[in-house]
């Protein structure tokens, strides 16, 4: 809540990338508040190759290729050009495919509950990067729907991460001002 935007009266804004948070100070702390976002762009491009990596091995490809494939992401380009961070979290979504292919596969639980984590943390980087992790995973669960046990998984999984995503949801919902887009 802040007078600072709105003022005489009060506003809230609820801040959407709220992962963000950790590698902004980080930064700020070092140098100040441009150097809080070029931290959070730099940790994202350190998370976003590690993901194209672990992807390219996940599938059979070179991870060579999978690192400038998820570098090339044009989201996470044209993101630091306009300063919306909640743009900067490609990387999770990638990792959450990933841990996803691997549950369905192999059906541990610490993978499921790994995968439902990631999902989460996708929404908590953004809505961007919620809504495309949750597409692509759905892609991903009708790839396998053909066994059925592998769909209640990626339901579970697609659930857990519902649930770990609802104090997100509840504040861009309920606490957000109502003036806001």
């Amino acid at each position: 809540d802040t007078t600072l935007v709105t003022w005489p009266e009060s506003t809230s804004i609820v801040l959407i990338d709220p992962i963000n948070i950790l590698p902004y100070m980080l930064g700020h702390a070092i140098g100040g508040p441009a150097a809080g976002y070029n931290m959070l762009l730099y940790l994202s491009h350190v998370l976003l190759g590690v993901a194209g990596v672990a992807l390219a091995r996940r599938v059979g490809g070179d991870p060579l290729i999978g690192v400038v494939a998820a570098q090339i992401c044009p989201p996470f380009i044209a993101s630091p050009a306009t300063g919306m961070t909640e743009e900067f979290g490609a990387g999770w979504v990638a990792l959450f495919c990933v841990t996803l292919l691997s549950f369905l596969e192999r059906r541990r639980l610490w993978t499921g509950i790994l995968a439902a984590v990631l999902l989460s943390l996708c929404w908590y980087s953004g809505p961007y990067n919620g809504l495309w992790a949750g597409l692509i995973g759905l892609l991903i669960a009708a790839g396998s729907a053909r066994k059925i046990r592998r769909l209640g998984a990626a339901a579970a999984v697609g659930v857990g991460g519902m649930v770990l995503t609802l104090p997100l949801a509840n504040a861009i919902l309920r606490e957000r001002h109502q003036d806001l887009p």
